[in-house]
């Protein structure tokens, strides 16, 4: 992957958040049901193939915050956070 590419993959991720995770979601969605399909060709009832396939594929929530922390720079979203925890806190106590 160019580093102009990977750049504007970085960007995008930091920016359009919703819309990165969406497509994260019907890619991994797609994954499944892929697997899914493979498993009833194999001979199983639909949900059969679905517990297998699930199985197969791991934690989804795992997947999406690896990917997501490769995709983005997660340290600029946590610094992000702890800036406004850090604002927020100061303005509770002014005499501070």
């Amino acid at each position: 992957m160019l580093w102009t590419q990977l750049l504007w993959l970085r960007l995008q991720t930091l920016f359009r958040r919703d819309r990165v995770a969406q497509r994260l979601d019907d890619e991994l969605q797609f994954h499944l049901d892929q697997q899914i399909a493979e498993n009833m060709t194999t001979g199983m009832t639909r949900d059969e193939a679905r517990y297998a396939a699930i199985r197969l594929f791991g934690n989804t929530t795992v997947l999406k915050e690896d990917t997501r922390d490769t995709w983005g720079w997660a340290w600029i979203e946590q610094f992000a956070r702890d800036l406004h925890y850090a604002c927020r806190t100061l303005f509770r106590s002014p005499g501070f």
